[in-house]
């Protein structure tokens, strides 16, 4: 697992000159895209003063707004923009609580959805004088009122070498599945299954559970059965305790599955004993 970044909530004035460089660019590319279609209608020879002004208000009053959606589309579905990379900025939906297998920091880019909501509560925020922008101002987290349609944060990455005074807490989103593992193939009732926040192990006609920001170690003895030691019990009174069962089937996707789950809720990797 790589090491994640350090982050601190954008500034106000950080974002503006952000957005400023990204106007920028988009002016300059809706300027160029005017001049050529102005330039390739004298090129081929019209001469129609009523067919050149409804070229110019077509491109002025259609592709550009159309252009500027889709621009803003993109970078907030990827979490940066020119303006934001060169302001050390970016743009990230709620932390995942799970590493990832790339090894990159667990913060979720905004994705196509995200991205579609930031842009629309965008272009919303720009009618009533800005203020949706502005709001950023008296925000605990400097969130406009786009980022909270979109559920999305505007944070600065310390970059290498440097560190930042505070990082922003980003909600989690819980495990993405329950998965159950059978002790074997006779009892359907008996069962180890890792749910969103806690194993649950159920043998011999009782239930009982270990969370996971509890599991401080796993071990496994011959193969043939599992051991969870726990700093906490289950009501959290600061208590060890050892939670015993079979071994599971499938074994190495069981223990695989609970380290990722451990690891995101401890924020360290669960000693394993074999």
């Amino acid at each position: 697992m790589g090491t994640a970044p350090r982050w601190e909530p954008a500034s106000f004035l950080r974002r503006t000159v952000a957005y400023i460089v990204d106007s920028v660019c988009l002016s300059v590319i809706s300027f160029v895209a005017l001049v050529i279609a102005v330039a390739v209608e004298d090129a081929l020879g019209y001469e129609d003063v009523d067919g050149e002004a409804g070229a110019i208000f077509t491109i002025v009053f259609i592709a550009v707004p159309a252009y500027w959606f889709i621009y803003h589309w993109v970078c907030n579905a990827l979490g940066v923009s020119p303006g934001k990379r060169l302001m050390s900025l970016r743009i990230v939906g709620p932390a995942v609580a799970w590493p990832r297998s790339d090894g990159l920091p667990p913060h979720s880019r905004p994705g196509a959805v995200r991205g579609l909501l930031r842009s629309i509560g965008h272009a919303l925020g720009i009618v009533p004088l800005g203020v949706g922008f502005w709001w950023a101002l008296w925000d605990p987290e400097n969130r406009a009122l786009h980022d909270k349609l979109a559920g999305t944060w505007v944070v600065r990455v310390a970059r290498e070498g440097r560190s930042l005074p505070e990082q922003v807490k980003l909600p989690l989103i819980r495990a993405p599945r329950r998965l159950r593992f059978r002790y074997g193939a006779g009892n359907e009732e008996e069962y180890v299954e890792l749910q969103r926040d806690a194993v649950l192990i159920v043998s011999a006609g009782n239930r009982t559970e270990a969370l996971y920001d509890g599991i401080a170690q796993l071990v496994v003895a011959n193969g043939s059965s599992i051991s969870l030691h726990c700093e906490e019990g289950p009501s959290g009174k600061g208590v060890e305790s050892t939670r015993s069962f079979p071994a599971p089937q499938d074994l190495e996707l069981f223990i695989s599955e609970l380290e990722l789950r451990v690891q995101a809720a401890r924020g360290q990797p669960l000693s394993v004993v074999r």
